[in-house]
Protein backbone atom coordinates (compact mmCIF):
# COMPACT_ATOMS: atom_id res chain seq x y z
CA UNK A 1 0.00 0.00 0.00
CA UNK A 2 1.39 3.38 -1.28
CA UNK A 3 0.10 6.33 0.91
CA UNK A 4 1.21 9.98 1.89
CA UNK A 5 0.94 12.37 4.91
CA UNK A 6 1.35 15.73 3.79
CA UNK A 7 2.61 18.16 6.72
CA UNK A 8 2.05 21.66 4.59
CA UNK A 9 5.14 24.09 6.18
CA UNK A 10 3.70 27.71 5.71
CA UNK A 11 6.17 28.89 8.45
CA UNK A 12 9.08 26.83 10.09
CA UNK A 13 9.15 28.96 13.23
CA UNK A 14 5.55 27.32 13.71
CA UNK A 15 5.03 24.18 16.02
CA UNK A 16 3.05 22.13 13.80
CA UNK A 17 -0.38 20.57 15.19
CA UNK A 18 -0.90 16.55 15.55
CA UNK A 19 -2.08 14.71 13.07
CA UNK A 20 -5.49 13.93 12.75
CA UNK A 21 -6.28 10.51 11.23
CA UNK A 22 -8.84 9.66 9.24
CA UNK A 23 -11.16 6.95 9.91
CA UNK A 24 -10.42 4.93 7.23
CA UNK A 25 -7.32 4.01 8.17
CA UNK A 26 -5.78 5.02 11.93
CA UNK A 27 -3.31 1.91 12.41
CA UNK A 28 -0.62 4.17 11.05
CA UNK A 29 -0.65 8.12 12.34
CA UNK A 30 1.09 11.12 13.21
CA UNK A 31 0.10 11.91 16.59
CA UNK A 32 2.51 14.99 16.76
CA UNK A 33 5.13 16.68 14.88
CA UNK A 34 7.45 19.54 14.91
CA UNK A 35 9.56 21.44 12.12
CA UNK A 36 11.80 24.37 13.00
CA UNK A 37 15.22 25.86 12.77
CA UNK A 38 18.45 25.52 15.56
CA UNK A 39 21.92 25.95 14.83
CA UNK A 40 21.67 26.72 10.69
CA UNK A 41 19.45 23.27 11.33
CA UNK A 42 16.24 22.46 10.52
CA UNK A 43 15.08 19.88 12.87
CA UNK A 44 12.27 17.51 11.97
CA UNK A 45 10.40 15.59 15.04
CA UNK A 46 7.78 13.52 14.77
CA UNK A 47 5.78 10.84 16.97
CA UNK A 48 4.24 7.58 15.03
CA UNK A 49 1.51 5.60 16.75
CA UNK A 50 1.59 1.74 15.33
CA UNK A 51 -1.77 -0.48 15.72
CA UNK A 52 -1.71 -2.20 12.44
CA UNK A 53 -1.78 -5.97 12.61
CA UNK A 54 0.99 -7.35 10.34
CA UNK A 55 1.73 -10.92 8.71
CA UNK A 56 5.51 -12.43 9.75
CA UNK A 57 6.41 -11.41 6.67
CA UNK A 58 5.01 -8.02 6.23
CA UNK A 59 6.81 -4.89 6.08
CA UNK A 60 5.87 -1.33 6.12
CA UNK A 61 8.27 1.26 4.62
CA UNK A 62 8.03 5.03 5.57
CA UNK A 63 9.91 7.92 3.89
CA UNK A 64 9.76 11.03 4.82
CA UNK A 65 10.57 13.55 2.46
CA UNK A 66 10.63 17.87 2.11
CA UNK A 67 9.99 19.07 -1.45
CA UNK A 68 8.37 22.45 -2.38
CA UNK A 69 6.71 23.51 -5.82
CA UNK A 70 10.34 23.76 -7.50
CA UNK A 71 11.06 20.95 -7.33
CA UNK A 72 14.16 21.12 -4.69
CA UNK A 73 13.59 18.32 -2.15
CA UNK A 74 15.17 16.12 0.35
CA UNK A 75 14.41 12.83 1.99
CA UNK A 76 15.10 11.67 5.06
CA UNK A 77 16.20 8.57 6.28
CA UNK A 78 13.04 6.03 5.99
CA UNK A 79 11.37 4.21 8.79
CA UNK A 80 10.51 0.22 8.99
CA UNK A 81 7.86 -1.33 10.56
CA UNK A 82 8.59 -5.00 10.53
CA UNK A 83 6.51 -8.55 10.81
CA UNK A 84 8.42 -11.01 12.86
CA UNK A 85 10.15 -12.72 10.49
CA UNK A 86 10.78 -9.98 8.29
CA UNK A 87 12.67 -8.59 11.27
CA UNK A 88 15.13 -10.81 11.21
CA UNK A 89 15.20 -10.36 7.33
CA UNK A 90 15.95 -6.47 7.66
CA UNK A 91 18.86 -7.02 9.97
CA UNK A 92 20.55 -9.83 7.99
CA UNK A 93 20.34 -8.45 4.48
CA UNK A 94 19.04 -4.54 4.43
CA UNK A 95 20.17 -3.07 7.18
CA UNK A 96 23.62 -3.78 6.66
CA UNK A 97 23.27 -1.41 3.33
CA UNK A 98 21.49 1.18 5.17
CA UNK A 99 23.64 4.24 6.68
CA UNK A 100 20.90 5.58 8.71
CA UNK A 101 17.04 3.90 9.50
CA UNK A 102 14.76 3.41 12.31
CA UNK A 103 13.32 -0.23 12.65
CA UNK A 104 10.52 -0.81 14.48
CA UNK A 105 9.14 -4.72 14.96
CA UNK A 106 5.69 -4.84 14.98
CA UNK A 107 4.04 -6.56 18.22
CA UNK A 108 0.60 -7.01 17.09
CA UNK A 109 -2.00 -6.39 19.23
CA UNK A 110 -0.11 -4.17 20.85
CA UNK A 111 0.30 -0.18 20.29
CA UNK A 112 3.37 0.99 20.01
CA UNK A 113 5.23 4.40 19.17
CA UNK A 114 8.42 5.86 17.07
CA UNK A 115 9.98 8.49 18.48
CA UNK A 116 11.57 10.21 14.89
CA UNK A 117 14.29 12.58 14.87
CA UNK A 118 16.70 13.76 12.15
CA UNK A 119 18.32 17.41 10.94
CA UNK A 120 19.30 18.63 7.65
CA UNK A 121 21.58 22.18 7.25
CA UNK A 122 18.89 24.12 6.53
CA UNK A 123 18.53 26.62 2.90
CA UNK A 124 16.20 29.41 2.54
CA UNK A 125 13.97 26.91 -0.33
CA UNK A 126 12.49 25.04 2.63
CA UNK A 127 10.04 27.57 4.47
CA UNK A 128 8.45 26.95 2.04
CA UNK A 129 8.42 23.33 1.47
CA UNK A 130 5.82 21.09 3.15
CA UNK A 131 6.84 17.55 4.54
CA UNK A 132 5.30 14.29 3.02
CA UNK A 133 5.53 10.57 4.71
CA UNK A 134 5.37 8.20 2.14
CA UNK A 135 3.72 4.75 2.98
CA UNK A 136 4.60 1.36 1.18
CA UNK A 137 3.19 -2.12 2.29
CA UNK A 138 5.57 -4.87 1.40
CA UNK A 139 4.80 -8.91 1.98
CA UNK A 140 8.74 -11.02 1.12
CA UNK A 141 9.03 -8.01 -1.57
CA UNK A 142 6.13 -7.44 -3.45
CA UNK A 143 4.35 -4.33 -3.09
CA UNK A 144 0.72 -5.19 -2.00
CA UNK A 145 -1.72 -3.12 -4.73
CA UNK A 146 -3.63 -0.62 -2.77
CA UNK A 147 -5.44 2.41 -3.13
CA UNK A 148 -3.90 5.87 -2.12
CA UNK A 149 -4.95 6.71 1.67
CA UNK A 150 -3.93 9.76 3.24
CA UNK A 151 -3.96 9.16 7.05
CA UNK A 152 -4.24 12.89 8.03
CA UNK A 153 -4.09 16.82 7.68
CA UNK A 154 -2.12 19.31 9.05
CA UNK A 155 -3.67 22.29 11.15
CA UNK A 156 -0.78 25.66 11.03
CA UNK A 157 -1.22 27.69 14.01
CA UNK A 158 -2.03 31.39 13.05
CA UNK A 159 0.26 32.66 15.52
CA UNK A 160 4.09 31.65 15.40
CA UNK A 161 4.63 29.64 18.44
CA UNK A 162 8.68 29.85 19.64
CA UNK A 163 10.07 26.30 20.45
CA UNK A 164 12.30 25.03 22.65
CA UNK A 165 16.11 24.49 21.05
CA UNK A 166 17.45 20.96 21.06
CA UNK A 167 20.51 21.53 19.45
CA UNK A 168 23.41 23.75 20.59
CA UNK A 169 24.11 26.64 17.74
CA UNK A 170 27.74 25.89 16.31
CA UNK A 171 30.68 28.65 18.64
CA UNK A 172 30.89 31.14 16.27
CA UNK A 173 34.80 32.26 17.12
CA UNK A 174 37.68 29.66 17.88
CA UNK A 175 37.86 28.53 21.63
CA UNK A 176 40.30 27.34 23.74
CA UNK A 177 39.82 23.70 25.02
CA UNK A 178 40.43 24.25 28.86
CA UNK A 179 40.52 20.59 29.71
CA UNK A 180 39.01 16.88 28.88
CA UNK A 181 36.68 15.26 30.94
CA UNK A 182 35.33 11.21 30.56
CA UNK A 183 32.65 9.36 32.17
CA UNK A 184 32.28 6.17 31.78
CA UNK A 185 30.04 3.65 32.93
CA UNK A 186 28.09 -0.20 32.18
CA UNK A 187 24.53 -0.32 30.49
CA UNK A 188 23.29 -3.78 31.50
CA UNK A 189 20.40 -3.79 28.79
CA UNK A 190 17.99 -6.79 28.53
CA UNK A 191 17.35 -7.78 25.31
CA UNK A 192 14.18 -10.57 24.03
CA UNK A 193 16.10 -14.12 23.16
CA UNK A 194 18.23 -13.58 20.05
CA UNK A 195 16.92 -9.59 19.29
CA UNK A 196 18.86 -6.69 19.07
CA UNK A 197 16.23 -4.16 19.02
CA UNK A 198 16.44 -2.04 22.55
CA UNK A 199 13.01 -2.14 23.84
CA UNK A 200 12.97 0.92 26.40
CA UNK A 201 10.11 -1.15 28.80
CA UNK A 202 12.07 -4.21 28.78
CA UNK A 203 13.27 -5.88 32.10
CA UNK A 204 15.52 -2.90 33.92
CA UNK A 205 16.31 -1.28 30.47
CA UNK A 206 14.56 1.87 31.18
CA UNK A 207 17.01 1.99 34.79
CA UNK A 208 20.14 1.25 32.25
CA UNK A 209 19.55 3.69 29.44
CA UNK A 210 18.79 6.44 32.66
CA UNK A 211 22.15 5.98 33.42
CA UNK A 212 23.41 7.12 30.54
CA UNK A 213 20.79 10.07 29.95
CA UNK A 214 21.72 11.61 32.80
CA UNK A 215 25.14 11.92 31.76
CA UNK A 216 24.35 13.12 28.61
CA UNK A 217 21.84 15.52 29.67
CA UNK A 218 23.81 17.48 32.01
CA UNK A 219 26.72 17.85 29.18
CA UNK A 220 24.63 18.99 26.56
CA UNK A 221 22.08 20.98 28.96
CA UNK A 222 25.59 23.09 30.16
CA UNK A 223 26.89 25.81 27.90
CA UNK A 224 29.73 25.80 29.27
CA UNK A 225 30.31 22.23 28.14
CA UNK A 226 31.00 20.60 25.17
CA UNK A 227 30.54 16.94 24.06
CA UNK A 228 33.15 15.60 22.07
CA UNK A 229 32.46 11.94 21.78
CA UNK A 230 31.13 9.13 23.02
CA UNK A 231 32.45 5.34 22.98
CA UNK A 232 30.63 2.22 23.01
CA UNK A 233 31.96 -1.29 23.68
CA UNK A 234 29.45 -4.51 23.69
CA UNK A 235 30.49 -7.40 24.80
CA UNK A 236 28.46 -10.78 24.95
CA UNK A 237 28.81 -13.44 27.23
CA UNK A 238 30.28 -17.04 26.32
CA UNK A 239 27.55 -19.28 25.76
CA UNK A 240 25.73 -19.71 22.82
CA UNK A 241 27.30 -20.17 19.13
CA UNK A 242 30.48 -17.95 18.14
CA UNK A 243 28.98 -16.89 15.53
CA UNK A 244 25.55 -15.31 16.81
CA UNK A 245 27.60 -14.08 19.35
CA UNK A 246 29.28 -12.10 17.16
CA UNK A 247 26.09 -10.68 15.16
CA UNK A 248 24.48 -10.04 18.98
CA UNK A 249 26.88 -8.56 20.46
CA UNK A 250 27.90 -5.42 17.20
CA UNK A 251 23.86 -5.25 16.58
CA UNK A 252 23.03 -4.69 20.38
CA UNK A 253 26.18 -1.73 20.37
CA UNK A 254 24.67 -0.77 16.90
CA UNK A 255 21.28 0.07 18.34
CA UNK A 256 22.53 1.81 21.78
CA UNK A 257 24.03 3.79 19.43
CA UNK A 258 20.91 4.21 16.70
CA UNK A 259 19.16 5.03 20.39
CA UNK A 260 21.29 7.75 21.11
CA UNK A 261 21.44 9.07 17.90
CA UNK A 262 17.68 9.46 17.61
CA UNK A 263 17.36 10.81 21.24
CA UNK A 264 19.60 13.35 20.94
CA UNK A 265 19.79 14.43 17.36
CA UNK A 266 23.25 13.39 17.16
CA UNK A 267 25.46 13.09 14.15
CA UNK A 268 26.70 9.25 13.39
CA UNK A 269 30.69 10.26 13.10
CA UNK A 270 30.20 11.61 17.29
CA UNK A 271 29.88 7.86 18.56
CA UNK A 272 32.18 5.29 17.64
CA UNK A 273 31.34 1.65 18.08
CA UNK A 274 33.74 -1.59 18.72
CA UNK A 275 32.42 -4.93 20.35
CA UNK A 276 34.37 -8.05 22.00
CA UNK A 277 32.28 -11.29 20.80
CA UNK A 278 32.66 -13.59 23.97
CA UNK A 279 34.18 -11.97 26.72
CA UNK A 280 35.79 -14.86 28.40
CA UNK A 281 38.49 -12.61 30.22
CA UNK A 282 35.93 -10.78 32.46
CA UNK A 283 34.53 -14.91 32.63
CA UNK A 284 37.90 -15.40 34.29
CA UNK A 285 37.83 -12.67 36.70
CA UNK A 286 34.26 -13.27 37.81
CA UNK A 287 35.13 -16.90 37.95
CA UNK A 288 38.48 -16.55 40.23
CA UNK A 289 36.40 -14.55 42.71
CA UNK A 290 33.93 -16.70 43.21
CA UNK A 291 33.08 -19.87 44.76
CA UNK A 292 31.88 -22.45 41.53
CA UNK A 293 32.64 -25.91 42.49
CA UNK A 294 36.04 -27.34 40.74
CA UNK A 295 37.19 -23.65 39.95
CA UNK A 296 40.96 -24.93 39.21
CA UNK A 297 39.72 -27.18 36.53
CA UNK A 298 37.22 -24.58 34.72
CA UNK A 299 40.21 -22.70 34.95
CA UNK A 300 42.05 -24.66 33.45
CA UNK A 301 39.63 -25.88 30.46
CA UNK A 302 39.18 -22.33 29.44
CA UNK A 303 42.98 -21.43 29.57
CA UNK A 304 43.01 -24.15 26.80
CA UNK A 305 43.94 -23.44 22.90
CA UNK A 306 40.48 -24.03 21.13
CA UNK A 307 37.54 -23.38 19.50
CA UNK A 308 35.36 -21.11 22.14
CA UNK A 309 31.98 -23.43 20.68
CA UNK A 310 34.69 -26.37 21.88
CA UNK A 311 35.46 -24.78 25.15
CA UNK A 312 31.71 -23.94 26.43
CA UNK A 313 30.87 -27.78 24.86
CA UNK A 314 32.98 -29.33 27.41
CA UNK A 315 32.89 -26.79 30.11
CA UNK A 316 28.65 -27.98 29.66
CA UNK A 317 29.21 -31.65 29.56
CA UNK A 318 31.94 -31.79 32.42
CA UNK A 319 30.60 -29.96 34.76
CA UNK A 320 27.11 -29.26 34.26
CA UNK A 321 26.18 -28.31 38.23
CA UNK A 322 28.61 -25.86 38.10
CA UNK A 323 27.82 -25.15 34.53
CA UNK A 324 24.06 -23.88 35.44
CA UNK A 325 25.00 -21.79 38.22
CA UNK A 326 27.37 -20.09 36.14
CA UNK A 327 24.97 -19.41 33.66
CA UNK A 328 22.61 -17.92 36.69
CA UNK A 329 25.29 -15.93 38.83
CA UNK A 330 28.53 -14.87 36.28
CA UNK A 331 27.09 -14.37 32.74
CA UNK A 332 24.70 -12.41 33.07
CA UNK A 333 26.53 -9.93 34.31
CA UNK A 334 28.80 -9.96 30.52
CA UNK A 335 26.16 -8.75 28.43
CA UNK A 336 27.03 -5.22 28.61
CA UNK A 337 27.82 -2.39 26.85
CA UNK A 338 30.81 -0.13 28.17
CA UNK A 339 30.24 3.25 27.27
CA UNK A 340 32.97 6.58 27.47
CA UNK A 341 31.25 9.95 27.66
CA UNK A 342 34.14 12.51 26.29
CA UNK A 343 33.72 16.37 26.97
CA UNK A 344 35.18 19.65 27.06
CA UNK A 345 34.83 22.34 29.57
CA UNK A 346 34.89 26.41 27.78
CA UNK A 347 36.23 28.94 29.60
CA UNK A 348 33.91 31.34 31.56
Amino acid sequence: MKSTIILSLFALWSIISPLTAQERDSTISVTSSNLYISGGQLIVSMQLQVNRPLRSNESVLLTPKLADSLDNFVQFPPIYVNGHRQHYVFLREEAKELRDYVELRRRNKKEQSIEYLRAVRFSEWMRYARLEVEETSCGCGIPFQHDSLQLGYVEVPPQPVPVQQLLKAEVAKPVVVKNIIKKTGNAYLDFPLDESVIYPEFSKNTEELQKIHESLAQILGDSLLVLRGIELHGYASPEGPYRNNERLSYERTMSLKKHLMEKYALDESVIQVSNTVEDWEGFVRMLQISDIEHKPEILDIVNEEMEPDKKERKLRNKYPTAFKRMLKDILPALRRTEYTIHYSILPE
